[in-house]
């Protein structure tokens, strides 16, 4: 295995255990930790979580509709990564956020998910969607 494989398996683990603490946590602060590859589908299994923080990392590829699972979450941060695609329309279910701040989200352009049912959002950031 080279060396930068091997750095990337060591990312993912290094981000893996220290999810394994999150289980029953309700925050998850892992923003400006140079996390790359896709958002993992099993954050969706974390479904204590209020506070979620992805921000400003190397994340890729699509927002997993997994996240929709979350619907305890009143804070999520997804910006300054390199996400594609637009949001899965299972954030609908997400009633409870109150901060929600996405941007540098690429890819065809799609209905935006609906937002109305989302009656407790006090702030809402969307930046760079294309």
């Amino acid at each position: 295995m080279d060396t930068k494989k091997m750095l990337v398996v060591w990312i993912v683990a290094m981000f893996c255990f220290s999810l394994l603490r999150f289980v029953e946590s309700k925050v998850a602060k892992e923003e400006v930790n140079c996390l790359s590859g896709e958002i993992p589908k099993y954050l969706g299994k974390f479904t204590s979580l209020t506070y979620l923080n992805l921000e400003a990392n190397q994340f890729s590829g699509p927002v997993p509709p997994a996240l929709g699972d979350l619907v305890k979450l009143e804070t999520l941060m997804l910006s300054s990564n390199q996400l594609t695609r637009n949001l899965p329309v299972t954030f609908s279910l997400l009633r409870n956020l109150t901060d929600l701040r996405i941007s540098d989200i690429n890819g065809p352009s799609q209905d935006f998910p609906v937002l109305r049912n989302m009656k407790r959002l006090l702030t809402l950031v969307l930046r760079n969607l294309m």
